[in-house]
């Protein structure tokens, strides 16, 4: 886990290629851009990308603060997590 707890991660759900109207908890309509809503489920398919639960505009942290000041997103910067 990247220990910097994120805030506005950027578009809330983006879809798969393959989602549908039917895919279970689609991208809602106007969920592509950067905006807050209530944490629910994503629709976890391929190629979909989606921060619902972390994607707090109020500036409320993703998850709990390890340090000082250590909260946030300026979308300057970034840290890239390799899982192998």
């Amino acid at each position: 886990m990247i220990p910097i707890p994120s805030t506005a991660l950027g578009p809330r759900c983006i879809p798969g290629p393959n989602d549908t109207a039917t895919t279970p908890n689609k991208c809602l309509p106007g969920e592509t851009k950067t905006m807050g809503g209530p944490c629910v489920p994503c629709p976890g398919t391929p190629g979909s990308d989606c921060s619902r639960c972390d994607n707090n505009w109020d500036g409320t942290p993703a998850f709990p603060v390890r340090a000082d000041g250590a909260k946030g997103n300026d979308h300057a910067h970034a840290i890239r997590d390799i899982v192998k």
